[in-house]
């Protein structure tokens, strides 16, 4: 039994697909997925094709979900599994999938990176008020002399982690878009 770290970022789907296709050339195949996924050797060759999961707010996500194994199983593809909102399947020979799956998981992927930049925005504004009034207020020998440093910082610190979470998101949904014209 063999396990791997499967830590990957929504426009990173192409990457997972490759590991995952990679992994199943060396004869290693899924048995339990998840962030640390659980691999078997086998002595079979599969073709994987990682997608992920664009419902509409009116479907249930239960139903969305079935109708999506559904059509891959109309195509020809087995499900395998589910690693966060990735959806996992395989065929045994190499198969394209449908054209609008791939239109709709470009435009939900175009639509990320607007998002990521709101939410980067709307995260930087609040921590550039806080640090202002938090430095403007207080003078660094009075945090050292009463001991309330490590209150006062460790919430600067946990918004620098949100708005380097949210810059970390934005870059890779930039350089996907990059990388697809």
């Amino acid at each position: 039994m063999y396990r791997y770290f499967m830590d990957y970022d929504l426009t990173q789907y192409q990457q997972l697909e490759n590991k995952l296709n990679e992994l199943s050339q060396k004869g290693l195949h899924p048995v339990h997925l998840g962030k640390i996924s659980s691999f078997q050797k086998k002595d079979a060759h599969y073709y994987y094709h990682v997608d992920f999961l664009i419902k509409k707010p009116s479907i249930p996500q239960k139903k969305a979900i079935r109708d999506m194994i559904n059509d891959y199983d109309r195509q020809g593809f087995d499900y395998v599994g589910k690693i966060g909102k990735f959806m996992i399947f395989r065929t045994e020979n190499k198969r394209q999938i449908p054209l609008k799956r791939k239109k709709a998981m470009n435009e939900q992927l175009s639509v990320r990176e607007i998002s990521t930049l709101v939410y980067f925005v709307l995260a930087l504004i609040p921590s550039l008020y806080l640090g202002y009034h938090l430095f403007k207020q207080n003078q660094i020998s009075h945090f050292l002399t009463n001991g309330s440093i490590i209150l006062h910082y460790s919430i600067l610190v946990l918004v620098l982690m949100i708005l380097l979470r949210f810059l970390h998101k934005l870059i890779l949904a930039h350089n996907y878009k990059k990388g697809k014209e």
